[in-house]
Order: structure tokens, then C-alpha cells, then sequence
């Protein structure tokens, strides 16, 4: 019988199952699709005063433990070098809050200034830093201006590169639903130009989009569904896959049968398609 040899063991060609998908691309609809899938899980989690100490509306002496922060550059220094040290700066930046603080879980991304034809466009392109900032053992004191949230020790937030906004979140919800909005906006090809800016930029400087704390990462888990069970825990006969690689439209000819083959001719952009071999 016919065998496949090469990054897989030599296995009958009848017992070789394929599966055919869109590579996830910067910017393209199977990468979008993934951020939102992601943040759909955020957007469902309720929150619960005593995980985060939320506030609500009208409490005399509110307090939080949730925090929304951006991070501007002045622009006293290139573009250039603001993308080159913007996560070296970061990471000065949580150490320091952590020295003041203490421990926090957050969720960071970036996006780049659109600039405004006021001031000649002079910050176009320059690295925000968006920042949410979940505190395990400190509370922050807040007050309400201007129909924000804002805390009364913002002096401590401070940084050396520009300008900083603080904003405190009632609850995990809202400040995810902050975050979010970022995240969404920096990451979808379909929308305006300063969403495209932020996607040429970060990828150009070779930044990745967004990120999050591990223990942040575990957190959105367990509050989104802590009783869940994945599937793939209990499968009884787990299926083996291999990388076979990344093709064109022409090498797929060499592993497929006829109606594979049909069914890829089809697809738009083959070379963004990625091939698997699984042994049945």
C-alpha cells in the first residue's frame, strides 16, 4: 500500500486523516476571530466584591483594587527609539508599582497615536501602553470627576516618559470592558487608519499585540466557568497530530487525494492555509 514518508512516521495512507486551516495572520479574519473567541470569555465573567473589593455607585468612602492605566510617550525622544524600549520601559514600570504596591495581575497592549493635525501631527505613530491592573492586597482610594473614576494617590503612578492616565474600575467587568476595547480595536484590518498604524507598528518592532499575567490568564478560567470540564481531558482515544508544515497551493498535489485537492483549489491564499496529519 501507498505510504507518506518524510516528518511523520511511514503510516498506511488509508489511516492518514488531513485537516486544512487558515493560518492565523496579524490583522487577518482567523487572528481576529481568535482575539474576540478570547475576549468574549473575558467579557462573560461576573464579577464578586470579595475577589477584587469593587465599589458600587454611591458609597461614601469607595475603594478598589482595579485599575485602568495608560502610558503616553512625550516625545521627547524618536519614534524609533519609543518602540525600541517600549517594553524594556514597561517592565521599570510594573517593577516599580510592584516596590510600591505589591503583587498585581494585569493585562497589557499597545497602540500607536493617530496623532492631531493641531499640534502638526508630531505624536503620530508614538507607542501607548494600555494597561489593566488587578491588585492582590492593595485598595485605592476613589473619587468621581468629570464622570470618571479617579484615585486620590495617582502621584504613585507616575512615569518618567510622558504622561500617565488612571482611571479606577468598579469592578473586573469594567475594566475588562476598558482593556477590551483596545485590544479589539488594535487588532481588526476591517476597521480606520489608527488601527492599521498599530498593526504595521507592532509588527515592524516585532511586538506582540497584547499580554497578560499568567495568574490573570487563570483567573478569567475559573471565574468565567470553574465547574468546566474540557473535553479534550476525558477523550478515551486521543488522536495524535503532526506538523506536516506550511504549503502552497502546487506541494499540496503531492499528499492529497482528489477530493482534498478539489476542496483546497477553492480556498483563497493557499500559502496562509496550514496542513495536518493525524495517525488513526
Amino acid at each position: 500500500s501507498h505510504k507518506v514518508v518524510g516528518l511523520i512516521p511511514s503510516v498506511p495512507i488509508a489511516d492518514i486523516q488531513y485537516k486544512v486551516a487558515k493560518a492565523s495572520k496579524r490583522g487577518n479574519d482567523v487572528y481576529n476571530w481568535r482575539v474576540r473567541k478570547r475576549l468574549k470569555a473575558m467579557d462573560k465573567i461576573k464579577s464578586k466584591p470579595h475577589t477584587l473589593g469593587y465599589f458600587a455607585r454611591g458609597i461614601a468612602k469607595p475603594l478598589t483594587a482595579a485599575l485602568f492605566i495608560s502610558l503616553t510617550y512625550s516625545g521627547d525622544i524618536s519614534r524609533e527609539e519609543a518602540w525600541a524600549n517600549v517594553g524594556a520601559d514597561f517592565d521599570k514600570y510594573r517593577a516599580r508599582i510592584y516596590s510600591k504596591h505589591g503583587k498585581f495581575e494585569f493585562i497589557r497592549c499597545w497602540e500607536a497615536h493617530p496623532g492631531s493635525k493641531k499640534n502638526n501631527y508630531v505624536h503620530r505613530g508614538y507607542p501607548h501602553i494600555h494597561i489593566l491592573m488587578i491588585f492582590h492586597d492593595a485598595e485605592f482610594k476613589v473619587f468621581r470627576h468629570n464622570r470618571k473614576y479617579r484615585i486620590t494617590n495617582k502621584a504613585d503612578f507616575e512615569w518618567e516618559h510622558g504622561f500617565v492616565d488612571v482611571q479606577a474600575c468598579r469592578d473586573l467587568k469594567d475594566g475588562i470592558s476598558y482593556i477590551a476595547k483596545y485590544i479589539g480595536k488594535a487588532h481588526n484590518l476591517n476597521t480606520d487608519n489608527p488601527s492599521l498604524l498599530t498593526l504595521a507598528l507592532t509588527w515592524l518592532h516585532g511586538k506582540r499585540g497584547w499580554s497578560m499575567s499568567r495568574a490573570f490568564n487563570d483567573l478569567i478560567r475559573t471565574l468565567h466557568n470553574p465547574n468546566k470540564i474540557d473535553p479534550l481531558e476525558v477523550e478515551p482515544s486521543p488522536i495524535k497530530w503532526y506538523l506536516m508544515g506550511f504549503y502552497g497551493g502546487y506541494p499540496l498535489q503531492l499528499i492529497m487525494d482528489d477530493a482534498l485537492l478539489g476542496f483546497t483549489k477553492k480556498i483563497l491564499a493557499p500559502q496562509y492555509w496550514q496542513i495536518y496529519g493525524s495517525e488513526g
